[in-house]
């Protein structure tokens, strides 16, 4: 499975759950995705670890990945080091907090 299957199948679950950052999202969670992205690609180490499942370590593999670019999509956390599964859990905690509201 190389890294667009894998892609299309995070973005999946994440669509199941309503948590696609598209306007065709029906669960009402785009903002949620669209604000967790804006804080990948602008929010500071400390920020970035007020977001469930990002401790010291992963908010320095997502400052060191922003150096290559901008995050475009949630999978793009990939080249930060982090797997697929984990950018699914971070996306799917953190859509339920009210921090995005």
């Amino acid at each position: 499975m190389d890294e667009q299957d894998i892609e299309k199948v995070v973005m999946r679950v994440l669509a199941k759950q309503g948590m696609t950052p598209t306007a065709e999202s029906t669960g009402g969670h785009e903002k949620d995705v669209q604000a967790i992205m804006k804080m990948m690609n602008e929010g500071k180490s400390e920020e970035l670890m007020k977001l469930k499942f990002v401790g010291p370590s992963r908010a320095r593999k997502i400052l060191k990945g922003r150096e290559e670019g901008k995050f475009g999509k949630p999978m793009d956390l990939m080249r930060a080091g982090i797997s697929a599964e984990m950018v699914k859990t971070i996306f799917q905690a953190n859509c339920e907090m009210s921090l995005f509201d």
